[in-house]
């Protein structure tokens, strides 16, 4: 069943934001009108003090506008978000649900069948699993208690890890992975398990938004002092104005082509969060139906570089 779109229904937003408009206005007005009446009962020596009068209470409600504007949307994207988990959860449940009715009434031929309902009611399982773990990730950092512990990584080997690990879950899925991973990358002092979360992220979305046709690429390369991962894929793309938002909580791309997709909107936000807890960031190249390159740098130290630059040589 597709997704609904729940950014295009219609809500008391836009009749909220015709209020407030015409609050401002009434302001405004009213303090010009103060400000001129002013001037022409008390004359040119209280100018400065009038346009500072009026100026206060312009610059006031602008202020005042923007921070209702900014809290509108947060909970106008809030709501979408509870409406999209909504039925991200009440899809694999209804799933499941089925397949054990089926079960327990023994509407199968044989064995073979009861496997698959097996195997059907577990990737459903997991699937609810791996939503519930975004959202109490997402919990902590919003509440700033993730935890993190650091040490020293290849880079590499993690990559490789979280590849494994996403590949196993989309097993039904008919993705092509390309990697080219640099041999010459410092150890970074890093936490796996984040690093690895995010990367599955990427990877998630890279497949998510693909057509027919899914390849990704994984590239790693030096960067400014950072090393800096690549996830390119060959999907719909995303637009100039939707990749300024894309890291927002709850922030999902109204497109028509991504529909479709399930999502809660919290996966590159939390991307950015864990960049930004190891000293990095995550960056995004993409232009509308020509596929999209999320890279996530990476600091290292000088001297975790010169270590590796000396195990290179010796090697």
């Amino acid at each position: 069943m597709a997704e609904q779109d729940f950014t295009s229904q219609k809500t008391p937003q836009n009749h909220d934001r015709l209020k407030i408009y015409l609050i401002i206005t009434v302001i405004l007005v009213s303090g010009l009108l103060l400000g001129f009446i002013s001037l022409l009962s008390v004359g040119k020596a209280y100018i400065w003090v009038v346009f500072l009068l009026v100026a206060t209470i312009t610059g006031g409600v602008i202020a005042t506008f923007r921070m209702v504007k900014k809290k509108t949307a947060l909970i106008q994207l809030k709501s979408n978000f509870v409406s999209s988990i909504s039925h991200e959860l009440k899809t694999p449940l209804t799933s499941i649900n089925m397949f054990v009715e089926m079960l327990l009434l023994k509407l199968y031929e044989d064995e073979a069948d009861t496997e698959e309902y097996l195997h059907v009611i577990q990737k459903e399982c997991n699937r609810l699993i791996r939503l519930v773990d975004r959202v109490l990730d997402f919990s902590k950092i919003e509440n700033k208690k993730m935890g993190f512990h650091y040490q020293q990584e290849s880079i590499n080997e993690v990559i490789l890890y979280a590849v494994r690990i996403f590949q196993t879950q989309l097993a039904e899925s008919d993705c092509n992975i390309t990697m080219n991973l640099a041999d010459n990358l410092p150890q970074l002092q890093i936490d796996k398990d984040t690093i690895s979360e995010a990367l599955l992220n990427l990877l998630n979305n890279a497949v998510k938004y693909s057509l027919e046709d899914k390849r990704v690429t994984i590239n790693t390369q030096i960067v400014n002092n950072h090393v800096a991962i690549e996830v390119i894929d060959n999907g719909i793309g995303i637009s100039e104005h939707h990749q300024k938002k894309i890291f927002e909580p709850f922030y999902r791309v109204n497109d028509p082509l991504s529909k479709d997709a399930e999502g809660t909107g919290l996966g590159l936000a939390y991307v950015k969060h864990i960049a930004e807890a190891h000293g990095g960031k995550v960056t995004v190249q993409s232009k509308a139906g020509h596929g999209s390159k999320f890279t996530l740098f990476l600091p290292y130290s000088k001297k975790g570089r010169e270590i590796a630059t000396n195990s290179d040589s010796r090697g």
